[in-house]
Parts: C-alpha cells; sequence; structure tokens
C-alpha cells in the first residue's frame, strides 16, 4: 500500500510561443500525498504509473475498511455498555 494519490497534474511552462499558453495545458501524472503536514508531489515514471494507482488504490479501499470497522466497533461498544447497564440493575 502506499498512502497519496494519483492524479494529472495540468500546468503551463511559461513559454511565450508554447501550445500551453493557448490554454492546451501541459498534463504530468504526479503523486500526492502528506509528509509532516505538508502537501509533496512527485512526477511518476511512465514505467511505474499502473503499480502506484495500485498500490494508492489499496490504501484508499484499506482506509475506508478502517474506518468502517471503527463505527462497527464503536456501536459494539454501545451495546455492550447497554447490556452491563441492564445487568447492574438486575442484580
Amino acid at each position: 500500500m502506499v498512502r497519496g494519490n494519483v492524479y494529472p497534474l495540468r500546468r503551463k511552462c511559461g513559454k511565450a510561443y508554447c501550445h500551453c499558453a493557448q490554454g492546451q495545458l501541459h498534463v504530468t501524472l504526479v503523486h500526492s500525498t502528506n509528509v509532516d503536514g505538508r502537501t509533496c508531489l512527485w512526477t511518476i515514471p511512465k514505467e511505474r504509473i499502473e503499480e502506484l494507482n495500485l498500490l494508492t488504490g489499496r490504501y484508499r479501499r484499506f482506509r475506508s475498511a478502517r474506518a468502517e470497522f471503527v463505527k462497527l466497533y464503536v456501536a459494539m461498544l454501545r451495546i455492550i455498555d447497554a447490556i452491563e447497564r441492564i445487568r447492574k440493575r438486575e442484580a
């Protein structure tokens, strides 16, 4: 798994005669992630695009599943606490 996201970054190069000056921006695939509270971008080599898409997708699915697990765990604790309160009253 790799934390972050892969997406196309569109930008101008700054050359007055380039096609990007007329609105056809340059496209570069980048890997974006947070490092020490700052967003960092890395250009992805063509041979690693597929791999990074797969690994970042796995990370997002893992984090989503983890969040769902935490919700279920909290619900389970509430039920256990309710059972405890009921049983204390019975004693």
